[in-house]
């Protein structure tokens, strides 16, 4: 029991971020988030929604209403991931910072 729920918790949690991702280069959905339409441009609304959505058929496939329990934790993984995901290139060492001189 214990080790299912850890399974769909990561299987949730880590199926959250593909999905916010993978939404988000909709042409329409893109234009949405870029002019700041919620829930397209909001990590926690997208993950919330998606993860709801996931986590309902979680348990439909699961066939065990305790799988809800996983909601929260996989949630918490989603957000971290795409916080990761989603971080601006350090300044330092990844650009050039003058152009390479021509000879």
């Amino acid at each position: 029991m214990i080790t299912s729920l850890l399974a769909w918790t990561f299987m949730v949690g880590f199926g959250i971020p593909g999905i916010v991702t993978a939404v988000r280069t909709l042409a329409w959905v893109d234009r949405k988030a870029m002019a700041g339409v919620k829930p397209w441009a909001c990590d926690v609304c997208m993950s919330f929604w998606t993860g709801a959505f996931l986590v309902i058929g979680a348990v439909g496939i699961s066939g065990q209403l305790v799988t809800l329990a996983v909601a929260p934790p996989a949630y918490t993984i989603a957000l971290l991931v795409l916080g990761l995901l989603q971080r601006p290139p350090s300044s330092t060492g990844d650009l050039p910072t003058e152009p390479p001189e021509e000879s």
